[in-house]
C-alpha cells in the first residue's frame, strides 16, 4: 500500500500545483516561454539546493542513528524528535504570513523591515518558549499519551529535543524572513552544509556511548550552529 500513499501525495500536490497556476495566470495574464522558464530555475536554483539540504538535514538523522544503535533505540530518538519539530511546525502560520509582507516592505523600506522583522522574531521566540517548556516539563505525560509506557525512555530525548521550538523560532525568523527576502539564500547554504557536518561528527562521538541521547545532543548542537550563524547574518546587515 506504500506506492498508493505515494500516488496520494503526488495527486493532491498536482491538482494544487494546477489550481495555483490557474489563479495567478488569471490574475497576473502570464506568457511562458522556454526563456523565461530557464531564467526561472536559474533564480530559484539556490533555494532548491536549500530546501534539498533542510530536507537531508532533518530526515536523516534517524537513519544515520542507525548505524550506531538498534532499531528499538532508533525508535525512541525518532518519536521524539517527531513531537519536537511537530510542534515547533505551529510557528509556520506566522512565518507564511509574514513572509511575502516582509520580502515586499524590504525593497521599499530597509529600516522600517529591520524593526517588523524584529518584533516578529521576538514573538515567535516567546511563543517557542512555551512550547519548549511544555515540551521538556510534561516530557513523560507527553509520550505515554501518543507512544504508551513501553516508550518511556524516549522521555529523555524528548527533554533535550524539547528545546527545538525555541531554536528553530530563530531559525525562522532570521533565516527565512531576513536572509531570503535580502536575496542572500546563497549564504545559507554553507551553513545548512555546515550543520549536516555536525550532526554527522557529533553522532559519530556521541551516539555509540550515548546511544539516543548523544543523537539528540547532536541535533540539537547543529540547530543552534544555524540559529547562531542567522542571527549573526541579522546583526551584521543591521549593523552595516
Amino acid at each position: 500500500d506504500g506506492w498508493k500513499y505515494l500516488m496520494s501525495l503526488g495527486v493532491s500536490q498536482g491538482v494544487v500545483l494546477f489550481i495555483s497556476f490557474f489563479f495567478l495566470e488569471k490574475g497576473l495574464k502570464l506568457n511562458p516561454s522556454i526563456r523565461c522558464a530557464v531564467i526561472g530555475i536559474k533564480a530559484g536554483f539556490p533555494i532548491f539546493i536549500l530546501h534539498s539540504i533542510g530536507s537531508v538535514f532533518t530526515v536523516g538523522n534517524s537513519f544515520l542513528l542507525g548505524f550506531f544503535v538498534s532499531p528499538e533505540i532508533v525508535a525512541y530518538f525518532s518519536s521524539a524528535e517527531k513531537i519536537a519539530r511537530t510542534a515547533a511546525m505551529t510557528l509556520d502560520p506566522i512565518r507564511t504570513a509574514m513572509f511575502p509582507r516582509l520580502s515586499k516592505s524590504i525593497t521599499m523600506d530597509l529600516s522600517a523591515t529591520r524593526s517588523s522583522t524584529t518584533r516578529v522574531a521576538l514573538v515567535m521566540v516567546l511563543i517557542g518558549i512555551f512550547l519548549s517548556l511544555v515540551l521538556v516539563l510534561a516530557a513523560p505525560l507527553i509520550i505515554t499519551i501518543l507512544f504508551g509506557s513501553a516508550f518511556s525512555p524516549a522521555v529523555a530525548c524528548l527533554r533535550i529535543l524539547g528545546l527545538l521550538p525555541v531554536v528553530l523560532a530563530v531559525n525562522g525568523s532570521f533565516g527565512v524572513l531576513w536572509i531570503l527576502p535580502r536575496g542572500k539564500e546563497k549564504s545559507c547554504i554553507p551553513i545548512l552544509s555546515g550543520a549536516i557536518m555536525i550532526t554527522i561528527v557529533l553522532s559519530y562521538i556521541l551516539a555509540p556511548n550515548f546511544a539516543a541521547l548523544g543523537m539528540s545532543w547532536a541535533v540539537l548542537s547543529a540547530e543552534v550552529f544555524v540559529a547562531t550563524a542567522f542571527f549573526w547574518i541579522f546583526i551584521r546587515d543591521v549593523s552595516a
